[in-house]
């Protein structure tokens, strides 16, 4: 299929004709606004389905899009972390909708099941605790069964302790048929994947965000196959012909190993021959470390709102290293940090308070790592840190005008040259030397974008196309999203598709439509980055995006829900 569509276009360009490709435009216009801060929408007959925080979800009727009317939502629970993720679908005559639940100690289901056939009064007819938090899922139908596919997000990593235990895969998959009472048929995640494990879990791991788990999934119309997003892992295929027992048939990766990685969104395309994936890469510099005590180059993840290393001479800071130990004001240095790179646990205090103090103190740089005993080896976030800190010591205000990073659980063992009863190093991946020097060297990488490949043989995909947009490779814009301005991410996030039509939520960079009729090229032929919005309406975060009997629902990170449509 892939191949024909490919072979049309190169004689239609031989030929010297205008393929409809080339011509075509996308005009958007906005014809309606649901004003209900939200973190996610989905759309189902003529409601939309608008997430509000609460585990609760506004259901808003839009059969006259111009005027939308909220008609109810589903009850509210107290101490509940909020939701993103919402579906409605039909089992027999009833309409169900399953919303992903935060969990709070007096409710702890993850999956919450509603009856709205009547949607202007929701009632609860079930629920299923999936003892971690469910951020995202995906609901099918195969022969009399309806299936939901869960993504409870960390419930592998947290529940086998980083891979020291059996544990519960981020995937599970319940039989929702009876939606009064769920029933788990399986699980699946990578640690109990034989062909993965624990070493392919461990050294996947990549990039200044570091990240282990599943983030969303979809299954394939037929019910055949679950297309599941792992993060730095890539995209897991499975064959859930028999729910009970998930298959893993292929994987699209990356294929650079220092790509900053984050498979975030899929859709299948071409008759499910292409997969079409978003790349979450919020991060656009890595920090590459190099030591005389590090095996190897590692990777750190650079303080969200500190200066950036990119702007330093040469891109990089280096000195020595000295482990200080908490660094929290009323614990004392372990080491003067004065004029060297101050070594400092996460934990203690604010991470803005150690920071400032280390900066009195002299420090060049300071450098974040978990002592935590349940932490991931080498996995790491950017730290949030940076800008002005009230510091009650001095009781003065700080401006942090220190680098910041954070590394990896392994890495900052290695770095304090920490050793065991017998003198030995814990860190793997290292070696003892004194005094310890690092070297940490901004690289830009850009956002992230879209990528394209080719799953007729899931067991061997390629790719076949790539998408970015101009603003998420371009280093000044990047610049201009570090402190003192707002960090707001230039990456493809949530995808929608319909036939050749890719529309995608682009965060800081709008909304974007591409034409993925020729997949080795995508082509960019419509955006709308907040045209005629209503008058204080605050900057566009192009999110959750839907399709739907010619509407399209795009959310927008703590706004609400803009409703657009293609226009001539």
């Amino acid at each position: 299929m892939v191949r024909k569509l490919i072979a049309i276009e190169v004689v239609c360009l031989l030929a010297g004709l205008r393929c409809p490709a080339q011509e075509r435009t996308a005009k958007l216009k906005l014809i309606g606004t649901i004003e209900i801060p939200s973190a996610g929408v989905s759309a189902f007959k003529n409601l939309a389905l608008v997430a509000q925080g609460l585990s609760s979800v506004a259901i808003v009727d839009i059969s006259d899009p111009a005027n939308p009317v909220k008609i109810s939502e589903t009850p509210r629970y107290p101490g509940a972390r909020g939701n993103e993720e919402n579906r409605a679908f039909q089992v027999g005559s009833r309409d169900v909708l399953a919303v992903a639940a935060g969990q709070s100690p007096a409710e702890p289901s993850s999956l919450r099941l509603y009856d709205i056939t009547n949607p202007r009064q929701p009632v609860e007819i079930g629920s299923f605790n999936c003892r971690y938090d469910v951020l995202h899922f995906d609901v099918v139908r195969t022969g009399t069964r309806t299936l939901g596919l869960l993504v409870s997000t960390d419930s592998e990593a947290l529940s086998s302790e980083f891979g020291r235990l059996p544990g519960l895969g981020d995937l599970q998959i319940v039989d929702l048929t009876r939606p009064e009472s769920p029933v788990l048929l399986s699980e699946w995640g990578v640690l109990d994947e034989p062909s993965l494990g624990l070493e392919f879990f461990l050294r996947e791991q990549r990039g200044a965000r570091a990240t282990y788990h599943a983030e969303r999934v979809m299954a394939s119309p037929d019910g055949k196959y679950a297309y599941l997003a792992y993060a730095d892992f890539g995209v897991m295929i499975l064959n859930i012909e028999n729910p009970a027992q998930p298959i893993l048939v292929g994987r699209v990766g990356f294929e650079d190993e220092q790509e900053e990685r984050e498979a975030f969104d899929v859709q299948l395309a071409h008759g499910g021959t292409v997969l079409v994936r978003s790349h979450l890469a919020r991060w656009p510099f890595q920090i590459h470390l190099n030591s005389n005590v590090l095996v190897g180059g590692r990777v750190a993840g650079e303080g969200r709102n500190t200066p950036a290393i990119y702007s330093r001479p040469g891109g990089a800071i280096s000195g020595e290293v000295v482990w200080a130990g908490r660094g929290c004001p009323a614990d004392p240095y372990l080491a003067d940090p004065n004029a060297k790179i101050a070594l400092i646990a996460l934990e203690g205090c604010s991470l803005g308070v150690k920071a400032v103090r280390a900066q009195l103190a002299g420090a060049r740089a300071v450098v974040f790592y978990t002592t935590e005993r349940l932490a991931p080896p080498d996995s790491q976030n950017p730290p949030i840190v940076g800008g002005r800190v009230w510091y009650s010591p001095t009781s003065t205000w700080g401006e942090i005008t220190i680098p910041a990073m954070g590394i990896g659980k392994n890495t900052g063992l290695c770095l304090a040259q920490a050793v065991d009863a017998g003198g030995n190093l814990i860190a793997t991946g290292c070696v003892k030397a004194a005094p310890v020097n690092l070297t940490a060297t901004a690289v830009f990488q850009g956002y992230g974008g879209i990528q394209l490949y080719d799953i007729s043989n899931p067991a061997r995909p390629f790719r076949l196309g790539t998408y970015n947009t101009p603003n998420s490779q371009d280093v000044n814009v990047a610049l201009s999203a570090r402190y003192p301005n707002p960090q707001v991410p230039y990456a493809a996030s949530h995808l929608a598709l319909a036939g050749n039509t890719l529309y995608i939520g682009w965060d800081a960079d709008g909304f974007r439509v591409l034409d993925i009729s020729r997949p080795t090229a995508p082509r960019e032929f419509g955006s709308w980055t907040q045209q005629d919005v209503p008058t204080g309406a605050p900057l566009l975060r192009a999110w959750q995006v839907v399709h739907h009997q010619g509407l399209i629902l795009l959310n927008s990170i703590g706004y609400g829900v803009y409703i657009l449509k293609k226009v001539p």
